[in-house]
């Protein structure tokens, strides 16, 4: 598993690390991500709101 090295925002959330490094804050520069979970699915949902 990656670890961050240089992370700009990370949070645990059931013992799992999401993180996002530096060099890739401008991909989410003007949006707030939201990360939900789609038990239906069975895998995680993205969404990006605008700021």
């Amino acid at each position: 598993v990656e670890r961050p090295e240089h992370p700009v925002k990370k949070v645990e959330i059931a013992g799992t690390l999401f993180f996002i490094e530096d060099a890739d804050e401008w991909f989410f520069k003007g949006y707030d991500l939201l990360v939900d979970y789609d038990p239906k699915l069975e895998e995680p949902t993205y969404h990006f709101k605008k700021q």
